[in-house]
């Protein structure tokens, strides 16, 4: 049986991060505003859309609770899965 490595564990422990966060998204949702992080950017393309805040209301953010769910669980199956001998 082979051992995990510390880049397998520390993928492991992020996605347990991402599962854990995106219950307590789905528990307690919250309204919350989200600025695109191109406002900063030194490069504008105008086809990757606005610079304006967008409204997350609490159907939304539980629905980025379930996408944060199953991210997690997608990194954590990807971080300890061995596949066959």
């Amino acid at each position: 049986m082979k051992r995990y490595t510390n880049i397998e564990i520390l993928a492991a422990v992020a996605g347990l991060g991402f599962i854990v966060f995106g219950i307590w998204m789905i528990i307690y949702p919250a309204e919350f505003n989200m600025i695109s992080d191109s406002t900063s950017a030194r490069i504008k393309v105008p086809s990757l859309g606005s610079d304006n805040s967008v409204h997350v209301s609490k159907a939304g953010a539980q629905a980025y609770g379930a996408l944060s769910i199953v991210m997690g669980a997608g990194i954590s199956f990807c971080a300890l899965y061995r596949g066959r001998d």
